[in-house]
């Protein structure tokens, strides 16, 4: 399922474009693979602060009780690449190697 945006989605999208990094809201996009349903809210990229390097991340947002469907563990587990859970604008940004 897509579309759906917990409550902190764009205060940490906005946090993350403030710190001059690209972001591509995939909320709204739908995937079209039967094994994977639930694509992460973000794709961020920008040049990460600790690495000192160009960084590419994907990164899905919960509330601080908020949980993962079971179409995002599945995404999770089977991507082959990093997939960061964040829950507030400092995990967000510490994903650059950011501080607050």
């Amino acid at each position: 399922m897509h579309g759906r945006k917990d409550s902190n989605h764009n205060d940490i999208k906005q946090a993350l474009i403030d710190a001059h990094l690209s972001v591509a809201d995939l909320a709204d996009v739908p995937l079209n693979l039967p094994e994977l349903t639930d694509l992460p809210d973000l794709l961020v990229g920008g040049y990460h602060q600790t690495l000192q390097i160009p960084y590419n991340a994907l990164i899905e947002i919960k509330t601080d009780d908020g949980q993962l469907r079971p179409g995002q563990k599945l995404f999770i587990e089977t991507w082959r690449g990093p997939v960061f859970t964040v829950r507030t604008v400092g995990e967000a940004l510490a994903v650059f190697g950011i501080e607050l």
